[in-house]
């Protein structure tokens, strides 16, 4: 709640916007609508939240270069010494120091090597880690089949500059992050042709991919493309000038170079994304106008042949229902979320998934990974009457509005990348809707299920599935 807290301050913008609680209510999608009209510039709640992310640890980083140390970070000796203002029937006797020194110790963040003078306490190998967390991420990518076998650099920005894998990718790498107030990036050479299909498809002139699907829609906007020619004096230099303001390009003859703000798993996310977004739309350009290029139809052949893999049951292995213990719950939901990465069947860790055990909906957290879930699920009541879905899923209230209208206990939310195309596809022509994934009221059927529009979170997912 802390950090929700400070990160929505931090988003307020000037000192004179910002609410005088420190509990304030995290960016709404208003607030991002204010902005992006003033600015022109497009804006979403998480994407305030993430600015607000990055405000507070570059304060903190200031702070820690001019001579702020563990021994500041504290609440002045008064709180500890002297009662507090009273009143009938109340008493505020001086805070205990202990839990609020071990407090810190747990929520404030490391900004690198000022951060272990802040925290003598957490010394850890710091390039160690890092290089830790790249090989993890570089596994992730090739386990999701997202980039060629060793074919993917990833750098990260910590007290120096760390690089790994693909040797001219790793270097693209560090050079583009050093032009960019990130910390980390990832190019990486997609194990599929459909983004540069995408690219020798688009129009000489064109700057930008622009797929339809609502989360690219949402959340990327568009994917802007960097021409051969671009590339040919300082590769590192046009791409960071289009990553200065977008998460993801797709660039001629290397690939998709991506970029993490905050963590290096925002550029693995923003891969994914990028990589998710040139798949949808390049089969779906397919289904609509066929192969146009030369070689695409064998490419295509070949994907099908070789890529793509039978589903399969083996071994996976489910808790019979009904559920009630929470023990059971959580493993269960941790299993799921499991499975439903490992066997290809979302991108990256995009989704979400809940259980209901009577009043209680147990669901996974805001931006939290479905294979890696354990700590990640939040008991929020039926009733919303404690504040333990502050930091559920994004779309916790259309899970409770569908619990509340079915007989459901568990609900799977994901994105597979061929039911995103089928839901696109359309017969109807000079439909004057042009946000299809968000204003069309029709239902259509693909079979016997229904496909309904509907922004992410309360704004339409929330109204139109449950019924």
């Amino acid at each position: 709640m802390i950090k929700i807290a400070e990160d929505a301050n931090a988003a307020g913008g000037p000192p004179s916007w910002r609410a005088s609680s420190p509990f304030s209510a995290p960016p709404s999608r208003s607030t991002a609508e204010l902005l992006s009209g003033v600015t022109g510039e497009p804006a979403t709640p998480q994407g305030l939240k993430e600015t607000g992310e990055r405000i507070y640890l570059t304060e903190r980083f200031y702070n820690a270069r001019n001579g702020f140390t563990r021994a500041d970070d504290d609440l002045p000796d008064r709180f500890f010494t002297e009662a507090g203002s009273s009143g009938e029937g109340i008493d505020v006797p001086p805070i205990d120091r202990a839990p609020v020194r071990g407090g810190a110790d747990e929520v404030l963040p490391d900004p690198g090597a000022a951060g272990r003078r802040l925290l003598p306490g957490r010394r850890i190998p710091r390039a160690a880690a890092v290089k830790s967390l790249i090989a993890k991420y570089a596994g992730k990518l090739h386990r999701d089949r997202s980039v060629l076998p060793g074919r993917v650099g990833i750098a990260a920005q910590d007290d120096v500059m760390l690089s790994e894998g693909a040797p001219d990718l790793s270097r693209l790498a560090a050079d583009v992050l050093s032009r960019l107030s990130c910390l980390g990036s990832s190019p990486g050479a997609p194990s599929l042709p459909f983004a540069s299909y995408l690219l020798r498809r688009a129009d000489a002139d064109a700057e930008s991919v622009v797929p339809l699907d609502t989360e690219t829609r949402t959340f990327l906007h568009d994917i802007p493309i960097v021409r051969r020619e671009e590339l040919a004096g300082d590769p590192a230099r046009a791409i960071a000038a289009l990553l200065s303001n977008r998460k993801g390009v797709i660039a001629e003859g290397v690939g998709i170079v991506a970029s993490g703000p905050v963590t290096l798993e925002q550029a693995y996310i923003h891969y994914s994304s990028v990589f998710h977004a040139a798949f949808v739309k390049y089969l779906l350009d397919a289904l609509q106008a066929g192969f146009v290029l030369p070689g695409e139809a064998e490419a295509f052949r070949s994907f099908r042949e070789t890529f793509l893999q039978p589903l399969t049951a083996e071994g996976l292995r489910f808790r019979a229902a009904p559920l009630d213990a929470p023990e059971e719950v959580l493993a269960e939901i941790r299993a799921v979320g499991r499975y439903t990465v490992l066997r290809g069947l979302v991108d990256s860790f995009f989704g979400n998934i809940s259980y209901r055990v009577g009043e209680t909906i147990f669901i996974s957290q805001t931006a939290a990974s479905l294979d890696e879930l354990a700590g990640c699920i939040d008991p929020v009541p039926m009733d919303n009457r404690s504040t333990t879905g502050i930091t559920a899923s994004s779309e916790l209230l259309a899970h409770r509005r569908i619990y509340e209208a079915t007989g459901a206990r568990a609900i799977l939310h994901g994105h597979p990348k061929f039911a995103v195309v089928m839901s696109m596809l359309c017969d109807v022509k000079d439909c004057p809707v042009k946000d299809c994934w968000k204003d069309c009221t029709r239902v259509r059927m693909l079979g016997d299920t229904p496909i309904v529009a509907g922004e992410i979170g309360a704004g339409g997912l929330a109204v139109r599935v449950p019924r």
